[in-house]
């Protein structure tokens, strides 16, 4: 017996709008359905739908759309027996065999049992005195009405009058009937609107399976649930996680092939690559498609437009849609999407786009009370610093004098509280611990510190004999200091890095073979398995504060700088700081273009405006850009 899953999603809900397609977790809800059926034993994953849009959106993620759907079959009235006699015609006309069986997977019910539909289909087919199997939830049967009158009664005649509570069990068993059908597409034929027929085999489920799609709320429960992060054993049971549409074919692969391919093309044949590298991007970030659009902004922006269209909560697109347009100076256009992304993106964790929140300080709540609740809503996973560290940016940006007081003591607090926990694990005899604790000791006793970023600005500058003229000075990333030394001087005392250049840093020494023997902490968690010496690294609970103070995806020139104002006691200049400016290379020292990944309008704001207010003591020489 020929079996086939079938997702109705029609475009025309009047109480939800579109709410076959509104995105939990990164995907449309109709990707849940087809994610199911890929699980039980379907021929085919058909979705029946009204709609262009949504027919594009089943597709890419692997449903067949025969055609769209009948005026009989699209309307407010129309009935489940309407979409399958439109099915019943639509589908010989595609070359499509009708199937001896029907699964219903209403997109708005994403929690189901892949076992047992498995068992409905095989009873189905070893039993043909079955008309239809329903999958059930357990209800209660304490229902009550409203009457005429306006008054609640009980729904039930079992009630008993004298009493106003009773008991469950008391009631008989009842069960919530609409979770999932499964039924003989000739049953249709034979009594139409019956065409479940009268004998039902029940399937009994736990009652998150009845959980629906039908307003607003019960939309905001069900995202919460396929939101949650790490997920629930219950979640991850019941809701199998779509696959992503899969990338066009023929995409160069490659930094070398995608930049000949891209400076080849027309302007349709570099959207369609920008486009095609959005697809193949999993992750929320798309470096690829970014290196390429600072060529051509405006492909980029086409770009993600287009895959938009078909997919309105692609995480990926949003993302670097947002970031193009900021970098274009589109602030509101940039908010507008962010917020879009906001509503999508999977709670937990510091990289939640909470952070975008603040970049380039996206708009301005009208008053305290809308800023309250412009971080309750988007500022989900921040502590008390970063719930005063936003509102106080939020007024600076808005040209007010920000009360930091709270925000100071906050911070003290949080840092001594970290600081503590590093002297406890130093003391305990972990000796990178110890190596960092030393490092933070140094720099906290300097009489002045030089923190020397990589900037451009660097190179033709004279800022050597001041950078020298300070008691340490801090440097990041191991930087050439040879043949640059009028700009950048040649002491380091300290350096800070990233994992991410560790690999670098043989060749580094191989140029300056200071850096041997130049103390260094890293700016992330170090992996137990890295070549060498386990390198010293922040701990924690400071990358945390870091963090909740500023945002999470820094640059480690920005880190150290967010570091230094947290912990130093003393003077601070800062060098070599523009945060990659738009056009620029990324470092004084090298041709590399700058990076995209990072905020960087958000670090020169922060730097620029917030930072002297937080601490008068960091200097910056010549500004940000010197």
């Amino acid at each position: 017996m020929r079996a086939y899953a079938l997702i109705p999603a029609r475009s025309g809900s009047k109480g939800l709008p579109d709410k076959n397609i509104l995105p939990a977790a990164g995907h449309p809800m109709l990707a849940y359905s087809v994610a199911f059926a890929r699980r039980i034993p379907v021929e085919r994953i058909l979705l029946s739908t009204d709609s262009p849009r949504y027919a594009a959106i089943g597709r890419a993620y692997g449903a067949e759309t025969p055609g769209l759907r009948g005026p009989a079959a699209s309307g407010d009235t129309a009935m489940e027996e309407d979409i399958l006699a439109d099915l019943d015609a639509a589908l010989p006309r595609h070359g499509i065999p009708l199937p001896d069986i029907w699964v219903w997977l209403k997109p708005t019910c994403p929690f189901r049992d892949a076992e047992a539909v498995t068992a409905a289909i095989a009873l189905l087919r070893d039993r043909p005195e079955v008309d239809s199997v329903r999958l059930v939830s357990e209800a209660d049967a304490r229902l009550h009405r409203i009457n005429e009158e306006g008054w609640l009664e009980p729904l039930l005649e079992s009630w008993d009058p004298a009493r106003s509570k009773m008991r469950r069990s008391e009631f008989p068993k009842v069960y919530q009937p609409f979770n999932l059908e499964i039924f003989r597409h000739e049953g249709w034929r034979r009594r139409g609107a019956l065409f479940m027929g009268r004998r039902i085999h029940p399937i009994v489920l736990p009652r998150i399976t009845g959980l629906d799609v039908d307003d607003r709320d019960g939309f905001e429960l069900i995202r919460t649930l396929l939101e949650a992060r790490p997920r629930p054993e219950l979640i991850a049971r019941h809701v199998p996680l779509p696959q992503p549409p899969p990338p066009p074919a023929g995409l160069p692969s490659g930094h070398a092939g995608r930049e000949r391919a891209f400076a080849a093309a027309d302007a349709e044949g570099r959207v369609a690559l920008l486009a095609g590298l959005l697809h193949a991007e999993e992750g929320p970030f798309c470096q690829p498609a970014l290196d390429l659009a600072r060529r051509d902004p405006g492909a980029m922006r086409a770009a993600c437009r287009r895959v938009l269209a078909d997919f309105p909560a692609h995480r990926v697109a949003l993302r670097c849609l947002a970031l193009t347009l900021n970098r274009e100076g589109d602030f509101a256009a940039a908010r507008e999407t962010l917020l879009r992304l906001l509503e999508i993106w999977p709670k937990g964790g510091l990289d939640d786009p909470r952070e975008l929140l603040r970049l380039d300080l996206l708009g301005a709540a009208p008053d305290a009370a809308a800023r309250e609740e412009d971080w309750a809503r988007h500022g989900r996973h921040g502590g008390e610093v970063s719930r005063l560290s936003y509102l106080a940016q939020r007024a600076v940006a808005e040209g007010r004098t920000p009360d930091l007081s709270a925000l100071e003591e906050a911070i003290a607090a949080r840092r001594e509280a970290a600081l503590a926990e590093l002297a406890e694990a130093a003391a305990a005899g972990h000796a990178p611990t110890r190596a960092a604790l030393d490092w933070i000791e140094r720099l906290r006793a300097a009489r002045s510190v030089a923190l020397v970023g990589n900037a451009p600005c660097l190179a033709g500058g004279g800022a050597g004999q001041a950078i020298e003229a300070h008691a340490l000075v801090l440097r990041f990333n191991h930087p050439v200091l040879r043949g640059f030394e009028a700009g950048a001087g040649r002491r380091t005392d300290l350096i800070l890095f990233a994992a991410a250049h560790r690999a670098r840093l043989a060749e580094r020494i191989g140029r300056d073979p200071a850096y041997a023997a130049t103390p260094s902490m890293g700016t992330d968690a170090m992996a137990p398995d890295v070549e060498g010496p386990l390198p010293p690294g922040l701990p924690a609970s400071l990358l945390r504060l870091i963090a909740e103070l500023s945002y999470g995806r820094a640059t480690t020139g920005f880190r150290g700088v967010v570091l230094a104002s947290l912990i130093l006691g003393r003077p601070a200049g800062l060098f070599g700081f523009d945060f990659f400016r738009p056009g620029g290379r990324g470092h004084y020292y090298d041709e590399a273009s700058a990076p995209f990944t990072h905020e960087m309008g958000y670090e020169r704001w922060f730097v620029e405006h917030f930072l002297p207010r937080l601490r008068p003591g960091l200097r910056l020489h010549g500004g940000a850009g010197q």
